[in-house]
């Protein structure tokens, strides 16, 4: 006779069975679960911007070399001897771009950062979302500047002329204007989508001779040109109306849009900054005539007529001006006037920082081996 099996409990044995089944299943689910949580959460670590997160001022610039601090839109531009980078005020990196210019010089207006190699053929255009752009000359380069919208003007020497002005349009193709001039190309400014104001300089007799040219882009004729003797130009500026003001060595000259002058300003000391304010000023900085360690602030009005000027106990580095708002870099401060000169607050710059920016009025500074915001 065979054995007897209880089938009850045979029928307790099988539950158990199935049970030990669903909390092993369930275990590794959970184990498998828990695996899998660790290794996105290792992805996101490794794949996301550290520095979304952690990035803050002051940021490291050591070993970098910075040679210059600008404003593009609502970037902070860097420029060091190996690349230009773009920082928001978070102090989240935006871009970086390799220039691999020797000498490197960036200039930036609106959105744009324009930045070549002092005496290369090499230019580029880049912005915080990327690069617009490089363009390689036959020319020497003089220098280059940059208007809001992308437009590019070069200067440079010339084998058949003294020198030359190329401009191109934001898609730095073929050149939409070339200006070939006697004299050497001292300074640019734009003063509209097609056109440009430029200083040139040549000598007559013992003397020097400034030379202004307008030059409207599509006819690459002279919408005027006027000369004036003295000190050699310094810089040119287009304000708001089309009046043109010509910073030379001793004095400025101011002239409207159809190149007639009215009216210089002789500088009280020997010129150390120039600067062209967001309203009808023009902005000089001189060293005191009595104490070489302290600095003349100036403002002028488009006829060359002093408005108003205070003296700072240091020699400035840097100057920067926005909302109507003037600020001066000196070694130990960072100043702040209104526009007729009336001084605000005052910040320390305790890292000696040598270049100066405001952004949204916020007050960075660059030194050796750190970008920071100093107020």
């Amino acid at each position: 006779m065979g054995k007897l099996y209880n089938i009850n409990e045979y029928r307790q044995k099988q539950e158990k069975k199935k049970r030990y089944k669903k909390w092993i299943t369930a275990a590794l689910v959970v184990i498998a679960a828990v695996a899998l949580g660790l290794m996105v959460w290792e992805w996101v670590e490794n794949e996301l911007p550290k520095e979304e997160e952690t990035a803050q001022f002051p940021i490291n610039m050591r070993g970098e070399s910075p040679v210059d601090l600008q404003v593009a839109d609502e970037s902070l531009v860097v420029t060091t001897g190996g690349a230009v980078n773009f920082y928001s005020r978070l102090a989240q990196r935006q871009n970086s771009v390799v220039h691999g210019f020797s000498k490197p010089v960036t200039k930036t207006s609106g959105k744009y950062a324009l930045t070549y190699g002092q005496g290369g053929y090499t230019l580029r255009v880049d912005h915080k979302n990327g690069t617009v752009k490089t363009l390689k000359l036959k020319n020497q380069i003089l220098f280059a500047e940059i208007n809001e919208k992308g437009y590019v003007a070069v200067a440079y020497s010339d084998s058949s002329y003294t020198s030359g002005v190329s401009v191109y349009d934001n898609t730095l193709g073929e050149p939409v204007c070339n200006y070939y001039m006697n004299e050497y190309v001292m300074a640019l400014d734009f003063s509209g989508d097609d056109s440009c104001v430029i200083a040139a300089q040549t000598v007559e007799g013992s003397s020097f001779s400034t030379v202004v040219y307008g030059i409207r882009f599509n006819k690459e004729t002279e919408i005027f040109k006027t000369a004036v003797t003295g000190s050699m130009a310094v810089s040119i500026s287009v304000k708001d109306g089309g009046n043109i003001v010509l910073a030379c060595e001793q004095e400025a000259f101011f002239f409207d849009k159809a190149g007639k002058q009215t009216g210089t300003y002789t500088y009280p000391g020997t010129l150390a900054w120039v600067e062209q304010s967001d309203d009808a000023k023009f902005i000089l900085a001189v060293t005191n005539a009595s104490d070489p360690n302290s600095t003349d602030l100036i403002t002028v009005d488009l006829e060359g007529k002093k408005e108003a000027g205070v003296t700072i106990p240091e020699r400035i580095t840097d100057i920067a001006c926005e909302n109507h708002k003037i600020y001066v870099l000196t070694k130990n401060k960072v100043y702040s006037y209104s526009k007729t000169l009336e001084k605000g607050e005052t910040v320390d710059n305790k890292n000696e920082s040598q270049y100066l920016a405001v952004l949204n009025g916020g007050i960075y500074g660059l030194s050796s081996d750190r970008l920071e915001e100093l107020g």
